[in-house]
């Protein structure tokens, strides 16, 4: 079984989501989600999150992924808003 290593996605996070954005408790990875998306899915694809918190499925618009967000918490849902 090969076990995957990602570097801390901090940097990353820095450059495309708000300050605010890393209160929240549940940050989805960024590595593992461009390591995700670029194994299982390919450009002109459309990418679902029900529950999306802070939007960081959005990051992959920028891999030409089509992305669709939902999010039901309106604090969650104002900050998605502010890092798309």
């Amino acid at each position: 079984m090969t076990q995957l290593s990602f570097p801390i996605d901090r940097a990353l996070r820095q450059r495309y989501f708000t300050k605010a954005s890393f209160a929240h408790p549940a940050k989805l990875d960024l590595h593992t989600l461009l390591w995700l998306c670029e194994r299982y899915t390919k450009p002109g694809d459309t990418l679902a999150d029900p529950m999306a918190g802070i939007g960081s499925l959005a990051y992959l618009a920028l891999l030409q992924r089509d992305v669709i967000l939902r999010e039901i918490e309106p604090q969650w849902l104002a900050m998605a808003h502010e890092n798309a």
